[in-house]
């Protein structure tokens, strides 16, 4: 057991190198986790209470994790802070989030978002949505709107008009 008092904010490297499948609970008097502070640690829970930014990678490549429930505290998101988290199968995104982005890119296991009120779009490379069509399904039922890029050929744009995205970043807007 994995025992630590905390300080505000949780820097790169925090995490030590010898801990095994932890779970890990952050406290609330933490408020930021700065980028690569748990990369590639070997976490398997994780619970978040009173963060406010996530720093980019943060969580990066903590392939065990497999559940993540964000706090409604979390406002600011930098980058891609669970990027290559290929154990991560549900994600529950806070109503204060303003940005979804790619927070979860190269998350290949991922199958399941849960949103709450205030989220009102996701943005995701068209190879997010070429892995996981059924995304574009779940953001339209929570009344979301989906934004794919970069999207230049013409068989890939007609590929996401057929997955029913709503916006289309391109640098061939003509195809579109």
């Amino acid at each position: 057991l994995l025992t630590r008092h905390l300080p505000v904010s949780l820097l790169k490297g925090t995490m030590p190198a010898y801990v095994i499948a932890a779970s890990v609970v952050i406290p609330s008097s933490v408020q930021t986790i700065d980028a690569y502070a748990f990369y590639g640690a070997p976490l398997n829970s994780l619970e978040i209470d009173g963060v406010v930014t996530l720093g980019d990678r943060a969580f990066g490549d903590c392939v065990y994790l497999n559940t993540l429930i964000l706090p409604d505290t979390l406002t600011t998101v930098e980058g891609s802070p669970f990027y290559g988290c290929t154990g991560l199968r549900s994600v529950s995104l806070p109503i204060t989030l303003n940005y979804s982005g790619s927070m979860f890119q190269n998350c290949t296991g991922l199958r399941t978002f849960s949103f709450t009120k205030g989220i009102n779009g996701i943005d995701y490379h068209q190879s997010a949505f070429v892995e996981h069509p059924e995304w574009v399904g779940q953001a339209h039922k929570n009344k979301m709107s989906v934004n794919v890029w970069t999207v230049n050929k013409k068989e890939d744009i007609q590929k996401m008009i057929d997955l029913g995205v709503d916006c289309i970043t391109t640098n061939e807007p003509l195809l579109v």
